[in-house]
């Protein structure tokens, strides 16, 4: 089977990735997708990798990545590219819902060649709010099934999904409104690339107390808990920071910067104990951090979920906080206790890295997939 992968990248992620390494941007398709995928940032080739595992052939491409698109385009499509000005346009300002063959719409023109080229047996649209159904369309033709994945954000509800054979997600609500929108729909939870492990450096676990997270306007919620953790314990933290900073916080003397893919990863490896907290959004155990933490062997204190039994048991492999003051009074405990809190990383640990990869959500996505494409035989 040929799967074709298709996500976008957070554009200050791409920024720092190629401030930090320009000479990227020179370089072919292949090692520009590479070098994004060694970083480890997201979930990086944790897909494709997997399909590959299982036998499958399988590709990436980031749509909104301009110089690996570029890249792609000079090799494979460079009638696509001779009016490209540079610098090369904005991934943000890019009309993804329809085709146009002006300049700064060959993003557009690209992805569809690149679909019409690999002819892949199912499509994994990873970005449902970016890329727009018109344009999946255009590329019908050249595919068999269109997989639309899609994690908590709210979708729009006027958005059609009629161009999808199949919805999957890491979030209840959002396999619901498939369903509600009679778009077949299955729950696939997030996961950890146990790949990683072994490319993170060995050292201590030198860091009490971390938190490492975003501070948008659904994490309100978080913010408060995090400043009410902060005023008892030396917390440390790392993340994108809120619009106009920390100000009079007492965050602001914990904030460390930012950190992203095999950066956080080792971050959380030197971590004893690490934090989260979903933010405002509705009860369920649904974020990567969960995964991260414990396949990199850190304690993880989380916010207690009526569905966080199913992934993992509060106690002995994770533990799980009802309120701000069973939290700090957990945060007490065992940074007292520290051969306790070891003994529950180690159990966490081993959880995921036997029962939550990649390999385990691919293989079971593949019995429905191959239903799906016996049955359009």
């Amino acid at each position: 089977m040929r799967v074709l992968i298709v996500n976008t990248d957070y554009p200050p992620f791409l920024q720092r990735h190629y401030t930090a390494s320009p000479e990227l941007t020179g370089q072919p398709f292949s090692q520009q997708m590479q070098a994004r995928m060694d970083s480890g940032f997201g979930v990086a080739d944790a897909y494709s990798d997997a399909f590959k595992r299982i036998g499958h052939h399988a590709i990436d491409l980031h749509a909104n990545n301009i110089f690996a698109q570029h890249a792609w385009a000079r090799q494979h499509a460079p009638h696509l590219v001779r009016d490209v000005p540079i610098p090369l346009p904005s991934a943000d300002k890019i009309p993804w819902g329809c085709k146009s063959n002006t300049p700064t719409n060959w993003l557009v023109d690209t992805f569809i060649e690149q679909v019409r080229q690999l002819q892949p047996d199912v499509l994994i649209n990873q970005a449902m709010d970016t890329l727009a159904p018109d344009l999946l369309r255009q590329i019908r033709q050249h595919t068999r099934l269109i997989v639309g994945q899609h994690a908590a954000i709210q979708l729009d509800q006027q958005l059609d999904l009629s161009v999808y054979d199949l919805g999957i997600s890491s979030f209840p609500p959002t396999v619901d409104y498939f369903h509600q929108r009679r778009l077949p729909s299955r729950l696939s939870r997030l996961a950890f690339d146990n790949r990683l492990s072994a490319r993170l450096p060995d050292g201590p676990r030198d860091l009490p107390l971390t938190f490492i997270g975003s501070f948008y306007d659904v994490h309100r919620s978080r913010t408060i808990w995090l400043e009410t953790i902060a005023r008892r314990f030396d917390l440390k933290v790392w993340g994108p920071p809120p619009t106009g900073g920390f100000g009079a916080s007492p965050l602001a003397r914990c904030y460390q910067g930012q950190a992203w893919g095999l950066e956080m990863l080792t971050l959380l490896k030197r971590s004893r104990i690490t934090l989260n907290h979903h933010g405002d959004v509705p009860p369920h155990a649904n974020n990567f951090r969960l995964y991260e933490a414990t396949g990199c062997g850190a304690l993880l204190i989380t916010d207690d979920k009526p569905d966080l039994h199913e992934m993992f048991e509060s106690g002995r492999q994770v533990i799980a906080y009802r309120d701000s003051d069973e939290c700090l009074a957990q945060i007490e405990h065992y940074l007292t206790n520290q051969s306790a809190a070891a003994a529950i990383a180690t159990a966490g640990q081993q959880h995921t890295l036997t029962r939550h990869t990649f390999i385990d959500r691919v293989q079971k996505l593949m019995v429905e997939l191959e239903a799906m494409l016996g049955s359009n035989h």
